[in-house]
């Protein structure tokens, strides 16, 4: 690979992520005005959490991830603090099995959501943020197992974020399992996607900085997100919902724009 190329990784996510995610970068180098460069996305799966924390090791230059995340705790990378998601992902709406809909009804505090226990995919970041809010997490295999163990009983809800929660339901034919999206709650804790660059492409981190940037005071990057997540908020009936707000660990104050 030349040194001017750029590898994308966008593996590890919904499909409804690597399609905003994809659309995003290219928004930013086109607006970088980055020009006679080789552009690559890679979508390969690495579920081992150690090889997505080595991506950079593996000829990666850059990839989308939630801020804080502990697979690259102590990795040597760059950083772009500006979210690329606004706040959609840090509102985790809920997947439940049908037949506990009734229990979700009569949950009324986050004292009472916390005593029911979470189904998160092995290696997510929420797992780790639900626990240190002492809530009970079962956490195991992909999200494809994690649902079947949602409609088996071995765990009462999956939280997922508002950008990407129907698209899962549908995705997974999550109707057909027995499962439903609770209207009555919302779970918010500080989850920013961001862009993570590989230490030696300072140059790429230039140009998606620039980019990125010039997009934002444009209205192009607003264009693109609405074109992704048109009115999620009203259609999700999110500020009609129960707030249950929790912290996340591995963050100070995030503000978003």
């Amino acid at each position: 690979m030349a040194s001017a190329d750029i590898t994308f990784w966008n593996g590890n996510k919904s499909h409804i992520r690597r399609q905003y995610e994809k659309a995003l970068i290219t928004l930013c180098l086109q607006h970088a005005k980055v020009r006679n460069v080789a552009f690559r996305v890679d979508e390969t799966d690495y579920p081992q959490p150690e090889d997505e924390g080595n991506i950079f090791a593996l000829g990666y230059d850059a990839l989308v991830t939630v801020d804080g995340n502990q697979k690259f705790a102590g990795k040597s990378l760059i950083k772009i603090q500006t979210p690329l998601c606004k706040d959609l992902l840090s509102h985790r709406l809920l997947i439940i099995n049908r037949k506990k809909s009734d229990v979700f009804t009569s949950v009324t505090t986050s004292a009472e959501l916390r005593l029911l226990t979470a189904g998160i995919p092995a290696t997510w970041a929420d797992a780790d943020i639900l626990r240190s809010n002492s809530c009970h997490v079962y956490e195991h295999g992909e999200l494809h197992d994690i649902l079947n163990a949602l409609g088996n009983g071995q765990c009462d809800y999956v939280p997922l974020g508002a950008n990407e929660i129907n698209a899962i339901f549908n995705e997974f034919k999550c109707a057909e399992r027995g499962l439903v999206l609770d209207p009555h709650h919302v779970i918010h804790y500080p989850l920013p996607l961001v862009f993570y660059v590989n230490p030696a492409r300072a140059d790429v981190a230039h140009w998606l900085t620039v980019g990125l940037n010039s997009a934002m005071q444009s209205g192009a990057f607003d264009k693109l997100f609405n074109e992704h997540f048109p009115g999620t908020f009203a259609k999700l009936n999110i500020k009609q919902r129960r707030l249950h707000r929790f912290s996340n660990p591995y963050l100070k104050s995030v503000k978003f724009d």
